[in-house]
């Protein structure tokens, strides 16, 4: 280091390079925990931002600068920066002088040659094209986030590429949804402000290091201080924008009835598809089915761009009369020879190529990732015909995408959005595809096709997201395979294809906490798998991979079964009597907790904690979660334990703490290890002391019934608290016991409510606001009241109150 220079809202480090090169490193105190990173070796790049929308109004901070004789030192008031003159190195403290995060500019092998690039930049054909940073990784270290990605949740060891491409499954580290943010259980995050390719070597080239190795000679780094792994996600979320709450119908279960691959996309003829009849009566039926079956559902993914308005129009009220909305399949590929192709062709919607010529991608085109060749798989391109209608000729034909920088382009697609939203459709339940953009393709905004390929999925769930939101009375709704960090803003998604196998059902839970400690807390995935080979789809997998969809933040029944296949339809009753009653159970339980569930959404967008959450998000200061990635908590009071293999074994850690069987009420202490082998119905759940849980009616759809009453499911140790949002108020609820006394206040609500205490023995008087209310003889009894209380032999006390827009404190007396 030369010299420094204290700037508004930081400090300019001038520095030399091995080539003796002057190159300035800039430090951002954007906040006392959040420190921004920047260099360039090239003064007319240095101003240049990455095109990802991030915060920039940052409130002035104050911080002190020093200076000591080997050193300069950058003090936030929460972390002190020690900048090393000489060589130029940097270490973060925490507040009790712990190093934190620290910069590796030495690992040397016994040769003295570099295992990992230190700070710098790579050069090719004597261009600066790459820039690098490693930092040390210390004993014990674990490292989550990246995306969506299936492989282990813990990162140490792994080699992670950020480029997004279609991995035709779940069993590879490449990922639909790879974001540039990590966080390590040392108490820090890092955010990559790119969107250009970018490898993290996590330990796996050096076992003293790990590098981030970024294809741009400009480095943006945020590094953001926890210390706990949720303060780190919601200053992550501070940055790159906090998520929005789908609308609460989305938090039903969404079907895909067995389709035509013709609606997906516009015939040339416009006439809509030929077999039209069929396809109403088969969608119809399946709607039907499920309510004679009292099962509840919500959504289906009927309609495409392949559908007449009138078509359109015509499903939606059909399905409307048995209280299903319709969504909309959208994907950005405008396949040759249709009427969206020929538009977008005249009027310069498309991607180009370097010539100005719209950019026609060939059947069967794969984009790689780390060196950006285009590769075309021949195996893909030499199918017949017949094959490739099969398989839907939609997916694999060739086509156009859309040119998402071009304003007019946008516009365009917006309005074809909106006049399916106009005909009836309630959003848009599945926005495919984006991720195998080209490379080298041209945009209208004049950026390269690298710095773009990972930017395009965001624009486009955005864009997609903006037209259901402008076009409807509600809030946006899309169902996202792609994306890139800022997702979180344009909910929600869903984990792409896997295969319907027992492997890929553990390979989907670690990509639902893996995307969770990401930043995107709205997540599904297609329940059984997508994939699927006749017999491959058991009974016994569909239905143990749909119990713990039932607990994740959106339930998608979807697969590969079209009208003219032989795939197995998505629902119950394709796997028999049993899976139907299985399936209604926890399908009923899942709606019941639909006010718990929109809570917990809630405190999503507030917090950035996402409803799948990982135990080492709940429980980083257990090492023993650190490793975990087959059991969750579903929000902040269900351990969720999914069984993924025929055996139906497995084993369940309970950390520190209080823990009920939610089915048995049996009452265990952490921390303990549990050796299980339930029953084919039986998904192992866990309630965690002192929990409060607010459940509504039974229904058949979302909005059938009111979130009136609430009954609150009340795990009480010693002291609890809750909040029950619904879209009319937001209620917080605290709880207290001791030796002869709980005590509950409810803040102002309009709503009658039915406190649930188990575990409780009969009190000698229950008091709301002070005055005794009525000890009843049965639940009948409570049923046909406004005011009483029962108690259950079971050890369970119900206390019915009506709120009436008061303050309440309900006191229970031993």
């Amino acid at each position: 280091m030369a010299s420094y220079t204290k700037v508004d809202g930081g400090v300019v480090f001038r520095c030399v390079t091995s080539k003796e090169r002057y190159v300035d490193i800039r430090l951002d105190v954007c906040t006392s925990c959040i420190l921004r990173f920047r260099l360039s070796p090239d003064p007319e790049l240095k101003d240049v931002e990455s095109l990802l929308e991030i915060r920039k109004d940052w409130p002035s901070s104050r911080f002190n600068v020093y200076e000591k004789a080997e050193s300069i030192y950058v003090d936030t008031g929460v972390l002190t920066v020690e900048i090393e003159k000489d060589p130029w190195r940097y270490l973060i403290y925490d507040g009790s002088g712990k190093v934190v995060l620290q910069e590796n500019t030495r690992d040397l092998d016994a040769h003295k040659n570099y295992r990992s690039l230190p700070l710098g930049f790579t050069t090719k054909n004597g261009k600066f094209y790459r820039s690098n940073e490693t930092f040390s990784l210390f004993p014990g270290e674990s490292f989550y986030g990246f995306g969506e990605k299936f492989t282990k949740l813990n990162k140490v060891g792994q080699r992670i590429r950020c480029w997004n491409t279609n991995p035709f499954g779940a069993g590879t580290e490449e990922s639909y949804k790879n974001i540039p943010f990590f966080m390590s259980t040392r108490g820090y995050g890092i955010f990559v402000n790119s969107t250009y390719p970018i490898v993290f070597e996590m330990g796996s080239r050096s076992l003293m290091t790990y590098t981030i190795m970024v294809e741009d000679p400009r480095l943006d780094l945020f590094i953001i201080y926890g210390p706990s792994l949720k303060k780190i996600l919601a200053r992550y979320e501070e940055i790159t924008g906090w998520p929005s709450l789908p609308p609460k119908e989305s938090f039903g279960i969404w079907h895909t009835p067995p389709w035509i691959p013709a609606i997906i996309h516009p015939s040339s003829s416009g006439e809509g598809i030929c077999n039209w009849e069929e396809y109403v009566e088969s969608t119809v039926s399946i709607a039907k089915k499920f309510r004679e079956l009292d099962i509840p559902v919500d959504y289906f993914m009927a309609v495409g761009f392949g559908l007449t308005l009138s078509q359109t129009r015509e499903i939606c009220e059909k399905l409307g009369k048995l209280a299903v909305k319709v969504g909309l399949y959208v994907a950005p590929l405008l396949n040759l020879g249709t009427d969206m192709e020929r538009e977008a062709r005249e009027h310069g919607y498309a991607l180009k190529r370097e010539d100005g010529t719209p950019y026609e991608i060939p059947l069967g085109m794969k984009i790689t990732g780390e060196i950006g060749e285009t590769e075309y798989s021949l195996a893909m391109v030499e199918r017949d015909e017949a094959w490739r209608w099969r398989h839907n000729r939609a997916f694999y034909a060739s086509c156009l995408m859309p040119d998402f920088t071009n304003p007019e382009a946008v516009k365009w697609w917006k309005g074809k959005i909106a006049e399916y939203m106009k005909a009836g459709c309630f959003g848009v339940a599945m926005s495919d595809f984006g991720e195998d953009v080209p490379a080298d393709a041209c945009y209208h905004n004049g950026r390269p096709g690298r710095e773009m390929h990972n930017l395009y999925t965001l624009l486009y769930q955005k864009v997609t997201y903006e037209a259901v939101a402008e076009s409807t009375g509600h809030r946006g709704l899309v169902n996202a395979r792609s994306g890139y960090a800022g997702m979180q803003r344009y909910p929600i998604c869903w984990s792409g294809d896997p295969n319907c196998k027992w492997e890929d059902l553990l390979a989907s839970i670690r990509a639902g906490l893996s995307i969770g400690l990401s930043g995107v807390p709205f997540w599904s995935c297609d329940t059984g798998g997508y994939q699927s080979e006749v017999g491959d789809l058991t009974a016994d997998l569909w239905i143990r991979w749909s119990q713990w969809s039932m607990f994740t933040s959106h339930v998608r029944l979807h697969g590969d079964s079209h009208l003219s296949s032989d795939r197995p339809v998505r629902v119950p009753w394709t796997f028999g009597d049993k899976a139907v009653e299985i399936f209604r159970r926890y399908a009923k339980l899942r709606y019941r907790l639909l006010p718990y569930i929109y809570s917990q959404a809630y405190v999503a967008t507030k917090t950035g904690l996402p409803l799948m959450r990982a135990m080492v998000l709940e429980f980083q200061e257990d090492p023993n979660t650190h490793n975990i990635e087959d059991q969750y908590m579903f929000g902040e009071a269900f351990l969720v334990a999914p069984v993924y293999s025929p055996d139906n074994e497995r084993t369940v850690y309970l950390p520190e703490g209080v823990w009920f069987d939610y089915w048995t009420s049996r009452e265990y202490k952490g921390p303990t290890i549990l050796h299980l082998n339930p029953p084919l119905e039986v998904l192992p759940l866990y309630v965690k002391g002192d929990s409060i849980i607010p459940m509504g009616p039974d229904m058949s759809y979302v909005g059938e019934k009111p979130f009136n009453p609430i009954t609150l499911d009340i795990w009480l140790c010693s002291e609890a608290e809750a909040i029950l949002y619904d879209d009319d108020e937001t209620t917080r609820c605290r709880m207290k016991r001791r030796e002869d006394e709980i005590t509950l206040e409810l803040e102002a609500s309009k709503k009658t409510y039915i406190a649930k205490f188990n575990k409780t023995k009969c009190p000698l008087e229950v008091t709301l606001n002070g005055v005794d209310i009525p000890r009843l003889d049965s639940l009948e009894d409570l049923g046909q009241t406004s005011s009483g209380w029962y108690f259950d032999p079971s050890f369970t006390v119900y206390v019915k109150f009506d709120a009436s827009g008061k303050e309440i404190k309900l006191t229970l007396r031993a």
